[in-house]
């Protein structure tokens, strides 16, 4: 079942009526847009398509392969923060940047895709929120949420970067950067609508993701071989969504921390230390 859900969809639909499943969101071409943050990945993990092969190893967990004798709890919590982040975070990046490109642009219609360039910053934010999470300010307030912006509430807690009523400080700082965004797209300002995009957006939408590889590597620290902690592999997919910007600035650094929150079964966790 979870691996028809995965390659076949079930709820969300596109606009020719087809459905849209997350293997679609995981190897479609049009993650290319994401520009330099797609580069990254393809030269880190010499694939274009690592997040995908990640989900069906977890779905499969072959004798031998890389979650052979790992824990169902630890394979599902794989899937599920390797789509909360790594396709949910490509596919965010793509779409915003995308929308700058076809910011003033008429109308070019495709088939199952949104080719306008609101359109597709209205797609990105649903790719950022889910529809979990409902209407109201805040989100779910039981943090059922899946993608980025429950990762962002479910980490302020213990970072102290929680608003008030619950909602984590990143994410409001991101919906005004979305809105103001759309309206410099509305209004044909391009270039506003691009530097937004760099200063306000994609600087600070990585957050969620290195507070929760830290949360993850302190909480995995001391864990022994064999551990069936689903922790582990979500401290993993996490990281490993961060390496290939990492590797970038620091290629020592990158595989320090591949060592230290690899998921490996026979091994111990954060062998060096939190």
């Amino acid at each position: 079942l979870a691996r028809s859900v995965f390659q076949n969809g079930r709820n969300s639909h596109e606009s020719n009526g087809s459905l849209l499943s997350l293997h679609e969101l995981a190897v479609r071409d049009e993650r290319r847009d994401a520009g330099e943050l797609f580069r990254q990945f393809e030269d880190f993990y010499m694939t274009t398509t690592y997040a995908n092969e990640v989900i069906n190893l977890a779905i499969a967990h072959p004798d031998g392969g890389r979650y052979a004798g790992s824990s169902r709890r630890q394979r599902s919590e794989a899937v599920r923060r390797t789509l909360q982040t790594m396709v949910s975070y490509i596919q965010v990046v793509a779409r915003l940047e995308a929308s700058v490109k076809l910011c003033g642009n008429a109308t070019v219609t495709a088939a199952g895709t949104n080719s306008t360039s609101q359109g597709k910053i209205d797609e990105a934010v649903a790719l950022f929120v889910g529809s979990i999470e409902g209407p109201f300010s805040g989100g779910a307030v039981n943090n059922s949420g899946q993608m980025m912006f429950s990762l962002a509430k479910e980490m302020c807690p213990s970072f102290g970067t929680c608003e008030s009523h619950g909602d984590a400080s990143v994410n409001e700082a991101l919906e005004f950067a979305f809105s103001d965004m759309k309206e410099a797209i509305d209004d044909e300002e391009c270039n506003f609508a691009a530097s937004v995009l760099k200063d306000r957006i994609l600087s600070i939408l990585p957050i969620p993701l290195v507070q929760g590889a830290l949360y993850f590597a302190a909480q995995n620290d001391g864990s022994q071989p064999l551990s069936t902690a689903p922790g582990l592999a979500a401290g993993n997919a996490l990281t490993e969504t961060l390496l290939p910007q990492i590797s970038e600035v620091n290629e020592t650094s990158a595989a320090f921390i591949f060592e230290n929150m690899d998921f490996d079964f026979d091994q111990a966790a954060v062998r060096d230390g939190k």
